[in-house]
């Protein structure tokens, strides 16, 4: 015979169904720091309006790293089509710069408050364009940065496109307070799609960094963290794997971190060079809540999913 239910007990999964609901929005929400996806307006670099990303003003040229018009060709623009990974959110444009021979470039924007001395974690998606040479490699990187700083005196630098100093490789570096790690020893695959994932520990001056493939995404969404990442095997496109890891502590004072720069190094040596950035994102909880920020929309439709399949479960309960 059924157990039909009582009219409390119908009530408690509506209940439950808003608990959920108003929970997921406001954990999502309130994890969230910065969320940039670059809003594609006519080549413009304006910054994404309208998210309580942390941000204020939009994107401009930063101080100590060469002159120039960052709408213009060769330096930075906002172009349509966002770079896309399965298991990440990305909405509106992308970041993109390309340039010739021996240019310096960076675009800023300031937080609305200094970020946190806590940990915080972030992401952003990454895609070497164009590599026409072997020598003299270039670096383009995102950085934590008091205003007027350089990559060599930035807080913390995670560069995800090229290492400057390698006649050899296209890999992955940190760095912080100009102490970095070693020269990489992987290349990248020029027009595939990175994840570039970080954590910073302002405690212990520590900041970790992995770069990923789609496989490997998909292979650690569910233990995305850095005790699952550090134990993968480095240096490698495998699905069991990751690309890249490394870690590095600062030895100096940490400056005060009210700025996000984004940077382009270009070569000396004549060579065309090109990359894009997309989706990034910095959270105080974890590494998961960086990459997968859904919108408000799907996070109600996820709160509402919970609280009917509560429903349907206690609906479903039988004697035997």
């Amino acid at each position: 015979m059924k157990n039909i239910p009582s009219p409390a007990m119908l009530r408690f999964p509506k209940k439950l169904a808003s608990i959920l609901l108003l929970a997921s929005a406001a954990a999502a929400q309130a994890s969230v720091i910065v969320n940039e996806s670059f809003d594609y307006s006519d080549g413009l670099l304006v910054g994404q309006t309208g998210t309580g990303s942390g941000f204020t003003g939009d994107w401009g040229l930063a101080s100590g790293f060469g002159v120039g018009n960052n709408n213009g060709a060769n330096f930075f623009s906002a172009t349509s089509g966002s770079l896309t990974m399965n298991g990440v959110y990305s909405s509106g444009g992308k970041l993109s710069f390309a340039s010739s021979e021996n240019q310096t470039k960076a675009v800023t924007r300031t937080f609305t408050t200094p970020l946190s001395t806590g940990t915080l974690y972030g992401s952003y998606l990454f895609q070497v364009v164009a590599d026409t040479g072997t020598q003299g490699r270039t670096v383009g990187g995102i950085m934590a940065n008091s205003a007027g700083d350089t990559d060599n005196t930035a807080t913390f630098v995670w560069s995800g496109n090229g290492y400057n100093s390698s006649t050899t490789v296209e890999g992955p570096n940190i760095r912080a307070e100009g102490t970095g790690t070693p020269v990489p020893t992987f290349s990248l695959t020029v027009s595939t799609t990175y994840l570039m994932l970080f954590e910073f520990d302002a405690t212990a001056k520590t900041t970790s960094a992995w770069v990923l493939n789609q496989d490997q995404l998909t292979n650690f969404y569910g233990s995305l963290n850095s005790a699952t990442l550090n134990g993968a095997i480095g240096n490698t496109e495998a699905a069991t794997g990751v690309v890249w890891k490394g870690s590095v502590t600062s030895t100096g004072t940490l400056g005060s971190m009210t700025n996000l720069t984004t940077i382009g190094l270009s070569s000396t040596q004549g060579l065309n060079y090109a990359f894009d950035w997309d989706e990034i994102r910095i959270s105080d909880s974890s590494l998961l809540q960086a990459v997968a920020i859904p919108e408000p929309s799907t996070i109600a439709a996820l709160g509402l999913a919970l609280g009917t399949f509560a429903v349907r479960g206690l609906l479903r309960r039988r004697n035997v």
